[in-house]
């Protein structure tokens, strides 16, 4: 009888180490399995998720046999800075406050223009058609009176620049003598912006945001010497316009304040056709600008705050737009630095990634970023998380003449084919005493 009855208690024994040997399986197995993603977006985002990333330093003319690391959930510490895009040459005019930049080919040379503000404004008139040796041809400034320009677009002959007391149209077919065709003027003779924070230009219709109403102000600039003043666009949640971006018939605008929005509009049939509405969301705090993809599929949102990121949203249905990535400034170790501006082109994405630099992002798959390489415009000398440092890029001119302007360091010219090692690159020899006052 007392072995009839062990014989149970020996079996329940038996099934309960098995059991605790499945449980203490199972524990290793969720130890090591990853969290559950969505082509590398956390499964459940949120507002503040942070992303994290071992950036891959290497960027050539053709594919690398190693993909970049995207950025995604994986929590290697990153190695930044490693090798940088090589520097071909800088132009420095003033030493003192920059802002945007464009370039384009004017009577067969290639022209970089460099906005400046707080002191010399104006434009700085750069000819870059030798990469390595920028030539400085002169500081233009408005006709009778010095003024801040924040933004400059081109069109044919002509540049358009947009400063705190308007658009000035410049006609650039003799470069040494360069003519002021034409001064939009803030307030109710020629538009009701009150300066100009942004400019973009689809064909010859120039669109002017002041970043103080939601009005978006029109002109077409067929004859470029007399402007005629388009109607309005408003944005529908009636929010500060800040950011503009025209690209394919469509522009994007983006209200940077506390509760961001993006919008959509087509302006394929301006002048004859008004805007029409094709979007509207909820993008996020502090939206600054963004730039959409060749396929106009997705777009890159940019959020200019302490710590500000870009998203990539699918916007191929406007109607539900998706966030899809989100490539956070402390996931590559930029500490608290924001984004500034970007540029889609092909299947990279450029950042003005303010005192981290500029830098360049596979976004072949834009649900999985990844970092390519970079570039220090402060040389070393850091500076604050927002305004200082890389302002945008503009890298139209082919990867083997990226450009970018600095906020207190001028025009640079990198090449993205090749990289050289950190430690080689200048020094900012006043690191530690940046001026901090553009």
């Amino acid at each position: 009888m007392r072995a009839a009855r062990t014989l149970p208690a020996l079996l329940l024994a038996v099934v309960l180490m098995a059991v605790g040997g499945l449980v203490a399986l199972f524990a290793v197995a969720a130890r090591l399995s990853p969290p559950s993603t969505v082509a590398g977006v956390a499964a459940t985002p949120t507002a503040g998720h942070v992303l994290t990333s071992t950036p891959s330093h290497v960027l050539t003319g053709t594919p690398s046999t190693a993909p970049p690391t995207p950025i995604s959930t994986a929590t290697v510490r990153p190695q930044w800075p490693r090798d940088q895009l090589a520097l071909l040459s800088q132009a420095d005019p003033t030493s003192h406050c920059y802002s945007n930049l464009w370039a384009d080919t004017f009577a067969g040379r290639t022209i970089a223009f460099v906005g400046s503000k707080r002191g010399k404004n104006g434009v700085h008139v750069i000819d870059i058609s030798d990469a390595r040796r920028p030539v400085v041809l002169q500081l233009w400034q408005p006709d009778g009176a010095k003024d801040e320009v924040l933004d400059i677009r081109t069109f044919g002959s002509y540049a358009a620049f947009g400063g705190l007391k308007g658009v000035y149209i410049v006609d650039f077919r003799a470069l040494e003598k360069p003519v002021q065709v034409a001064h939009i003027k803030p307030g109710p003779e020629d538009g009701v912006f009150s300066e100009v924070h942004t400019l973009a230009l689809e064909r010859n219709i120039l669109f002017v945001a002041d970043n103080t109403g939601p009005e978006v102000e029109v002109f077409d600039l067929s004859d470029p010497a007399r402007p005629v003043r388009l109607p309005p666009i408003t944005d529908p949640a009636k929010q500060d316009v800040h950011g503009l971006t025209a690209v394919g018939g469509r522009i994007y605008a983006a209200t940077n304040d506390p509760r961001g929005w993006m919008t959509v509009w087509d302006i394929s049939g301006l002048p004859d056709r008004s805007p029409v509405l094709l979007g509207h969301w909820d993008s996020g705090p502090w939206t600054h600008s963004s730039w959409p993809s060749p396929s106009g599929d997705h777009l890159a949102v940019n959020h200019e705050t302490e710590g500000g990121v870009v998203d990539i949203w699918d916007i191929h249905d406007l109607g539900r737009p998706e966030l899809v990535a989100t490539i956070t400034p402390s996931a590559l170790d930029f500490g608290t630095h924001s984004v500034h501006e970007t540029v889609w082109l092909g299947d990279k994405l450029y950042a003005g990634w303010g005192s981290s630099g500029a830098h360049i992002f596979d976004v072949s798959d834009p649900r999985r970023p990844g970092h390519l390489a970079g570039f220090d415009t402060t040389l070393g000398a850091g500076g604050e998380a927002t305004n200082s440092g890389s302002w945008a890029v503009f890298p139209f001119l082919g990867p083997d003449r990226i450009l970018t302007s600095d906020w207190h360091n001028g025009l640079f010219i990198l090449d993205s084919t090749r990289t050289a090692p950190a430690s080689s690159l200048p020094q900012n020899q006043g690191a530690g005493t940046l001026d901090t006052s553009c």
